[in-house]
This record gives structure tokens, sequence and C-alpha cells, in this order.
């Protein structure tokens, strides 16, 4: 089992719906995943996994007009349709 340390970490939750969005940042592989989870069965629905340097801040918020997952780095924006 991988061991290593996370940070940044974001839950959301959406609406109207039995799945969670969790997104975070893993040390030494430096890595920025994004998973979105459904609560009742436990099934991963979608992955996603992109380079992010564990010394640079990292968020992710979600737009419940548009149903989007908006991450945002030093690097820039990356905007993810759910």
């Amino acid at each position: 089992m991988n061991k290593l340390d996370i940070g940044d970490v974001n839950m959301h939750g959406l609406p109207k719906s039995d799945e969670i969005i969790v997104s975070y940042k893993s040390i030494y592989i430096n890595i920025y995943s994004i998973i979105v989870l459904n609560t009742k069965t436990g099934i991963v629905m979608f992955k996603h996994e992109s380079f992010n340097l564990w010394e640079n801040k990292v968020m992710s918020f979600f737009n419940t007009e548009t149903q989007h997952l908006i991450s945002l780095n030093n690097q820039g924006m990356h905007l993810m349709s759910m």
C-alpha cells in the first residue's frame, strides 16, 4: 500500500447525487489527483491525475451553476466538466 503524504485536500458533494469529488496532491511523485466516487457503491466513477510540484499551492472548487470543477495553481487554471 502507498503511504505518501498528501496535501491541499478538497472534497465536494455533487448536488442531487450520490457522488463526491476528492482532490489532493502527493509528495515525491508530484501528482495532483481528482477522483469522483459514488458513496453508495464505493465505485470510482472518474479519476484524473496531473503534474503539480509539492511546493506549489493548488486548490479546487466546484461550480454548482455550470457543473464544472475548477483547479487553480501557479501554472494556471484547469476546467473539468462533471
